[in-house]
């Protein structure tokens, strides 16, 4: 005899169950054997233990549910991948909005923008460097071109450098970016190292982030021609009397921004213009006279301070 127990009462074979006989359950038993996805339910229904025994439900026909699609879980390692080509998904899209808003930045600074310098003295460079001599070039403004005025100073320590003065009175950076590229002054050479100090000439019209900008887009352009040469990047030198001149600040302000240019392989930041000052920071005129340019005193700080530094990369 066929029992189907449902608390206390016992059901035998002919008993009815809600309606259905012993052949319908098992007519349900059946075609959910045959069709997995359709299921016959039979359950008791508790709400209470002193619910009447007999409420048991008994669905029928089956009741259709959709297939079921078996999904593999994902080891830890594939877990990691995915994980890691996400992370590197983004990285990548963080880069090119970061490589698009440097390139809108340097677009926009004026700082960063060749200015046409074809004056004498650069028709002047460009036959000097026609003859391809020069391991160690100098680019920069007045400052630079005043070494022709201390050969003395600049043969002694720079001598056995076979050096290149590039330098023009009243450069700003965007005349030495143009000089560089239209101007072509470095085509001939194949210089090891090449030493800039420029920007002090920008500091009447453009902000300290111009300036900073317009002395990376030379480093870059510099990188960019000639990649197996070193650069030593200098600091702007101070200028003005007191410490608290508010333009000693601005000078302050690019320095701290193109000394992270400084990768320890191919570009070389140095700051030497407390060399030049006295312990309260005041500027003396011996050392610059105008309070811009340097004499012969001021000339032999920036070589004493800087030989070493060109010995190095030259090896």
């Amino acid at each position: 005899m066929w029992r189907a127990s449902c608390g206390r009462l016992p059901l035998t074979h002919d008993s009815p169950v809600c309606g259905h006989t012993r052949s319908e359950v098992a007519d349900a038993d059946a075609s959910r054997t045959k069709a997995p996805q359709q299921l016959a339910v039979v359950y008791p229904t508790w709400l209470n233990k002193n619910l009447n025994p007999f409420l048991l439900r008994i669905h029928y026909p089956p009741r259709s549910f959709p297939p079921v699609v078996p999904v593999r879980p994902l080891n830890l390692m594939e877990n990691l991948m995915s994980f890691g080509r996400v992370l590197a998904a983004s990285a990548a899209i963080v880069m090119c909005v970061c490589a698009l808003s440097s390139a809108q930045d340097a677009k926009d600074n004026p700082a960063a923008k060749p200015l046409n310098r074809d004056n004498p003295r650069h028709k002047q460079f460009l036959e000097i460097v026609a003859k391809g001599e020069g391991d160690a070039i100098f680019l920069g403004d007045s400052i630079t071109q005043g070494w022709e005025g201390n050969k003395k100073i600049w043969t002694e320590h720079f001598g056995a450098f076979k050096p290149v003065n590039l330098g023009i009175g009243g450069d700003q950076t965007g005349h030495v970016l143009w000089r560089i590229t239209d101007g072509k002054e470095l085509v001939p050479l194949k210089p090891k190292v090449a030493v800039i100090m420029i920007g002090t000439n920008n500091t009447g019209g453009h902000s300290a982030e111009q300036i900073a900008g317009g002395i990376k887009a030379i480093v870059e352009e510099l990188r960019k021609q000639k990649p197996e040469m070193k650069i030593l990047l200098l600091g702007i030198f101070p200028r003005s009397a007191k410490a608290t001149d508010p333009i000693r600040e601005k000078i302050k302000k690019v320095n701290e921004t193109i000394a992270k240019l400084d990768d320890g392989k191919n570009v070389f930041y140095k700051d030497i213009g407390e060399k030049f000052l006295d312990k309260d920071g005041t500027l003396d005129k011996k050392i610059m006279p105008d309070l811009l340019h340097l004499s012969a005193a001021g000339y032999e700080i920036w070589a004493a301070n800087i030989k070493g530094d060109i010995e190095k990369l030259l090896k």
